[in-house]
């Protein structure tokens, strides 16, 4: 019997059971992935699509001050709600370490499908 997947677990791993790669057999799984895909690819990388992407990479070196925060959490919003609809963002909390040398960016979120519903966040550091 064939085990069902939905698609590419991300970032990617070895598979253990003989697949090219390690793929996501839940749809909590699945959407995990996808939104982390989403957060870490640079927009115009994406062959056909050159929209898609989440644009973090053009804050890498921007000055860390409220403006950039509330551009990123634009961009994210924007993207998020663009690409992966049934992702609700409870929460977006961006912080920066005492230097300003780093960015946390924590997302919880929710997700609601018919056939559930999951909680779960995901933590980025620029």
């Amino acid at each position: 019997m064939a085990v069902k997947t939905i698609n590419i677990a991300f970032p990617f791993q070895n598979s253990s059971i003989g697949n090219f790669l390690k793929l996501n057999r839940t749809s909590q799984a699945a959407i995990k992935s996808d939104l982390i895909h989403l957060l870490l690819t640079r927009k115009g990388d994406r062959l056909y699509n050159n929209e898609f992407g989440s644009g973090l990479y053009d804050f890498l070196f921007e000055q860390i001050d409220e403006k950039t925060i509330t551009d990123i959490k634009q961009e994210l919003n924007a993207m998020i709600g663009r690409y992966i609809p049934n992702l609700t963002i409870d929460e977006l909390i961006i912080t920066t370490d005492a230097d300003g040398n780093h960015v946390k960016i924590n997302i919880d979120y929710t997700v609601v499908d018919a056939s559930f519903e999951q909680n779960d966040s995901v933590e980025i550091i620029l």
